[in-house]
């Protein structure tokens, strides 16, 4: 998807979030948010698309407000493609304040620890193919050294929203939807629980 546009990922289930689910209201109207401010509002619409890259994916309506473009920090974001702006969040209520002071953050050992354990709960094996892109698979261990962490952000009270994802160099299969390296995003809380939030596709499979 190369046109602004915006991706339907959570919703609001009573005081959780949880994935959303493929019925979603045909037309939205968002707040854009970034640092703590809102920069504008926009509508989406949903167009049709069958690929799998464009799900829960709307279009931008109508006119749209040229500052809800930032540029900073977009390289991180580069997938082959330079990106000239980065993700911004989107939220269909006019919220934009944050109350629970998220901020980026490290992990402990202990945590790290923990959530590990989680990720390995989902994601048991690596993989091994003969040739780039081909069968057979052949399913291999690795180890938590290859456990990435793609971001981490805590708030006021301890809570630790994180992404952890799969990096194993020796892995040369390569299939863009495979969820063996797909991103992990986890709920750490201050009790220790932790929550599997969702998974994402990421590099090659988040510029298809």
């Amino acid at each position: 998807m190369k046109l602004p546009h915006v991706r339907v990922a959570f919703a609001k289930q009573g005081t959780d979030w949880i994935a959303a689910s493929t019925s979603i209201p045909g037309t939205i109207k968002w707040t854009v948010v970034f640092d703590g401010k809102a920069l504008g509002t926009i509508t989406s619409a949903t167009f049709a698309s069958a690929a799998y890259g464009d799900l829960n994916t709307q279009t931008l309506t109508g006119d749209v407000p040229r500052n809800i473009f930032v540029s900073k920090g977009a390289a991180a974001f580069d997938y082959g493609v330079r990106a000239k702006s980065r993700p911004l969040i989107a939220v269909s209520e006019p919220n934009s304040q944050d109350p629970e002071g998220w901020k980026p953050t490290t992990l402990s050992s202990n945590e790290r620890q923990r959530v590990v354990k989680a990720f390995r709960e989902k994601v048991q094996s690596s993989e091994r193919c003969d040739q780039p892109e081909q069968q057979p698979i052949h399913l291999v261990p690795y180890a938590d050294a290859s456990i990435r962490l793609v971001k981490a952000y805590r708030s006021k009270i301890g809570t630790v929203i994180l992404g952890l994802s799969l990096d194993d160099k020796g892995a040369n299969c390569g299939f863009f939807d495979d969820e063996t390296f797909f991103d992990y995003w986890f709920v750490l809380r201050d009790s220790g629980s932790v929550k599997l939030l969702g998974k994402v596709c990421a590099g090659e499979c988040a510029g298809s």
